[in-house]
C-alpha cells in the first residue's frame, strides 16, 4: 500500500482520499517533538533516485486515518540500500577530513578572538591542555590552552590550528566541520526491510 492521506476538497465540500507514491514506500518512521509527533514514510523518488521523507500524519492537527504501508518491491529496496550505502560512504569521506582539524591535547594553535576576558592573547600560539563539551546542545566544544604559562579556555571556533612548521591553517575548527547544510541532507534514516 502507498502513502494515503485524507484532504478537504473546498470546491466538492468534502473530504477526499489521496493515494501517493505507490509501489514506493521503503519504510515509516516518527519525529516525536516537545509537544507533537510527526510520522514519515520514506519514499524513493524515481525521477531524482533518491530516498525522501514525507510526512503523512501528525499529532499537531487532525490527521486521523492517514496512513503509510511499506510496498516498495525487494528489488526497489535493493536499489534504495545501494544508494543509501553510497550516500553514507560520501558523507563519512567528508566529515572524516573535516574532523580533522579539531584540536586535540597536544596540538599548537593560534587564538582568534576580538572580545571578552581572553582578547588580550589574541594571535598568540599555545598548546591545547584540556578539551571538553560546550556550555548547551548547539554549541561547539571548548579547549584550554596554555598561553605564556597560563590556561585560558576557548570555544573552538577561536582556535586556528598550527602544523609543525609553524603554519596557520586558515580555517578555524567550525569553518572545517559539517556545516549545518551539509549535515542536513545526511540521511537520516535506515531501511531495515
Amino acid at each position: 500500500m502507498p502513502v494515503i492521506t485524507f484532504v478537504f476538497d473546498d470546491a466538492a465540500k468534502q473530504e477526499v482520499r489521496l493515494v501517493e507514491h505507490e509501489g514506493l514506500v521503503l519504510s515509516t518512521y516518527e519525529k516525536n517533538g516537545y509537544h507533537d509527533s510527526d510520522f514519515y514514510a520514506v519514499v524513493w523518488n524515481p525521477v531524482k533516485k533518491t530516498a525522501e521523507s514525507v510526512m503523512y500524519a501528525t499529532t499537531s492537527y487532525g490527521s486521523y486515518g492517514n496512513h503509510a504501508i511499506i510496498d516498495a518491491s525487494p528489488d526497489l529496496i535493493k536499489t534504495a540500500k545501494e544508494w543509501q550505502s553510497r550516500e553514507w560512504a560520501e558523507h563519512k569521506a567528508e566529515g572524516e577530513s573535516k574532523f580533522s582539524a579539531i584540536p586535540k591535547i597536544g596540538s599548537l594553535v593560534q587564538v582568534k578572538v576580538t572580545r571578552g576576558k581572553n582578547k588580550s592573547v589574541n594571535g598568540k600560539v599555545g598548546k591545547v591542555v584540556w578539551e571538553g563539551a560546550g556550555f548547551g546542545y548547539h554549541s561547539s566544544p571548548r579547549a584550554g590552552v596554555e598561553i605564556d604559562g597560563n590556561r585560558h579556555f576557548f570555544s573552538v571556533d577561536n582556535l586556528y590550528l598550527v602544523d609543525d612548521e609553524g603554519v596557520v591553517s586558515n580555517k578555524s575548527w567550525s569553518d572545517s566541520i559539517l556545516s549545518y547544510e551539509v549535515w542536513k541532507t545526511v540521511p537520516r534514516f535506515f531501511f531495515s526491510v
